[in-house]
């Protein structure tokens, strides 16, 4: 939601804090909890280390509370990434000054090395964000331009790899509108495709995939599906939680997700699906489909490996826990 709330806007300023977590304070009665022993001696934290499992919480807590009255309209903060927005470029330096004017009252301090300063486009949260919208980092479209070519088709590949590396525009959703899901599986992945329809044409909101698990390849099709869309409402689940979703798909998940006997996986699957306002409608045409279907048929699957290796390493007294 971050990203979507970004494109539009003339100028851009991207901030990062200098060692953020180090710049919070540890309180008196925890320090102790922070101690390391080494040949020297013991010590303890004075600042808050990294490492610690709540210090993203408390970052972004201090960050918000920082900043409280100028999020989503001036500016956008996730953790220790801030970004100044001017939907007018003339405005940029009030805007600026504002957030510094916080910044100094506060005492926190600024990476200089990866600050920018009134740009039109820079990348967020891992995505390239522009005047014109949301676009595909060139590090997310590098895996595409390495995939072989099979050398029966190995022309058509080419032309499709290199549309899909041209960086596409994710579109951002209008309030309470209907959005679409295409799902895919293949033997080793997952994935799904958001899109939304204008003029009766679909346009991207955002791409998830995921590699399965040894145990997960061993699901039969539909469960594959079903999990394709648990992790695509787990993943995007604000756009799930605004928006009345509609699957289209060839297959009959709504009957076997609304089936009184489910048991197991399906079961919980079903409860955590059922909080959305989610329908199932047949597929007519392809449409996004292919894209979902690419994402699966090419999703990297060497983590399978590490995975594998993992549980294995794991005692088995700790894995139904």
């Amino acid at each position: 939601m971050l990203v979507d709330a970004t494109p539009g806007h003339d100028l851009l300023s991207f901030m990062d804090a200098y060692s953020g977590y180090n710049q919070i304070l540890m309180h008196p009665d925890d320090q102790e909890k922070t101690a390391f022993v080494t040949e020297r001696g013991t010590f303890c934290y004075k600042v808050m280390p990294f490492g610690l499992k709540n210090a993203g919480a408390s970052y972004q807590r201090l960050v918000n509370k920082m900043f409280t009255k100028m999020l989503g309209t001036t500016m956008e903060v996730y953790i220790d990434d801030m970004l100044v927005k001017s939907l007018v470029a003339q405005q940029h330096i009030d805007h600026l000054r504002q957030s510094f004017d916080v910044l100094n009252k506060y005492g926190m301090k600024l990476n200089p090395t990866k600050c920018s300063f009134g740009i039109s486009s820079g990348k967020f949260l891992g995505y390239l964000v522009t005047h014109r919208g949301v676009e595909a980092s060139p590090d997310q479209i590098r895996s595409i331009e390495s995939i072989e070519s099979p050398r029966c088709i190995k022309d058509a590949l080419q032309d499709f790899k290199t549309y899909l590396k041209s960086p596409p525009l994710l579109s951002k959703p209008k309030d309470n509108e209907t959005l679409f899901v295409y799902l895919a599986v293949s033997d080793t992945a997952i994935s799904a495709v958001l899109v939304r329809e204008e003029e009766n044409n679909q346009h991207p909101v955002y791409y998830v995939s995921k590699t399965l698990l040894d145990a997960e390849t061993r699901y039969i099709r539909l469960e594959k599906l079903t999990l394709a869309l648990v992790v695509a409402a787990r993943k995007l689940r604000p756009y799930f939680q605004c928006h009345s979703i509609k699957v289209l798909t060839t297959y009959p998940l709504k009957n076997i997700l609304h089936k009184p006997e489910l048991s197991g996986r399906l079961t919980k699957w079903a409860v955590e699906l059922s909080e959305h306002d989610i329908s199932f409608h047949p597929r007519s045409a392809m449409k996004s489909q292919v894209l979902a279907d690419f994402i699966a048929d090419f999703t990297p699957c060497e983590n399978l490996k590490a995975e594998k290796e993992l549980v294995s390493l794991t005692d088995d007294t700790t894995i139904g826990k």
